[in-house]
């Protein structure tokens, strides 16, 4: 008794996505809980671009993912420093109490 081949081809791509690997295909599907209004999107926008809703989602997560990867354009900075003085009763050393007069409790 044979058991019947499942082929790339003969696999419908709204049913799952698969992976080969030396051969033998591995099928897999996954859950997603989405938001109501984002999966009415996400279906408009599939029925719009005759694509499916899973071509849209792998696009936005590869864009979203290539964005995390990019990396930071380094910013400007500079310590300022100014003349100052503490205020009468402060003591830097004692956190709390530093932190009463920073929010007006002393």
């Amino acid at each position: 008794m044979s058991a019947a081949v499942r082929t790339p081809e003969s696999v419908s791509s709204e049913s799952c996505t698969y992976i080969c690997i030396d051969d033998m295909l591995i099928f897999m599907r996954t859950t997603l809980n989405l938001d109501d209004q984002l999966m009415g999107e996400l279906r408009r926008r599939a029925a719009e671009t005759d694509r499916t809703m899973t071509e849209i989602i792998e696009e936005a997560l590869r864009e979203a993912f290539s964005r995390l990867a990019e990396p930071e354009e380094p910013r400007d900075f500079r310590w300022v420093t100014v003349r100052g003085r503490l205020s009468p009763g402060v003591n830097v050393a004692d956190r709390d109490s530093l932190l009463d007069v920073m929010e007006g409790r002393r």
